[in-house]
C-alpha cells in the first residue's frame, strides 16, 4: 500500500497544474516563458541597435540638419586666421574655446567649441560670428549643442 502511494505522488508531479480549469504543461510553461523572456531581450538590443546608429551617424545628422548655414559667397582671398576665429568667438560667448574645427569645404563655417555643450559657429573668411548652430539637434545631441545655446540660436527657425 506503501508503494503505491510513492508512485502516486511521483505521477501527480508529472502530471499538468491546474490554474483555473486551464492545464499548463511544463512544456507550455517554458514556451511562454522564453517567448517572454526573448521579447524582453530583443527589444533591450534593438534600443541599442538605433541610439548606437544614431550616434555613429551623429556628424551626418547634425550636417542635415545645419545644411541652410551655408556661406552664400566666400571670398577668393585669404582667409582670417583661426586666432582670429578663436577670438571673435570666444568674446561672443565669453568664455574658453576648446576645439577649433576647420572645414575644406568653403560653405560650410569654422565650429568653435566651449566645452561639451556649446558651439558657436564663425565665418572663417571674415571672421564674423554667425550663431550657434541649429536647434533640431540640440534637444537630441544635448552634449552636442547643448541647453546653454538654446537661447541664443538664430538658426534652423523654419
Amino acid at each position: 500500500m506503501q508503494e503505491a502511494s510513492a508512485t502516486d505522488e511521483v505521477c501527480q508531479a508529472f502530471r499538468p497544474a491546474n490554474f483555473g480549469g486551464r492545464a499548463i504543461t511544463l512544456r507550455r510553461l517554458l514556451f511562454w516563458v522564453h517567448l517572454g523572456v526573448g521579447i524582453i531581450i530583443g527589444l533591450v538590443i534593438g534600443f541599442l541597435a538605433v541610439t548606437g546608429s544614431i550616434l555613429t551617424f551623429q556628424p551626418q545628422i547634425i550636417a542635415f540638419a545645419e545644411r541652410s548655414i551655408q556661406l552664400t559667397s566666400p571670398t577668393q582671398g585669404s582667409c582670417v586666421a583661426p586666432s582670429d576665429l578663436l577670438k571673435n568667438a570666444s568674446d561672443y560667448w565669453h568664455g574658453s574655446a576648446t576645439a577649433l574645427a576647420l572645414f575644406s569645404d568653403p560653405h560650410r563655417p569654422t565650429e568653435v567649441s566651449f566645452g561639451s555643450d556649446s558651439v558657436v559657429l564663425v565665418n572663417s573668411c571674415d571672421g564674423r560670428v554667425i550663431g550657434n548652430g541649429c536647434r533640431k539637434t540640440a534637444w537630441f545631441f544635448f552634449g552636442r549643442k547643448g541647453s546653454a545655446s538654446l537661447g541664443r540660436s538664430q538658426w534652423c527657425e523654419a
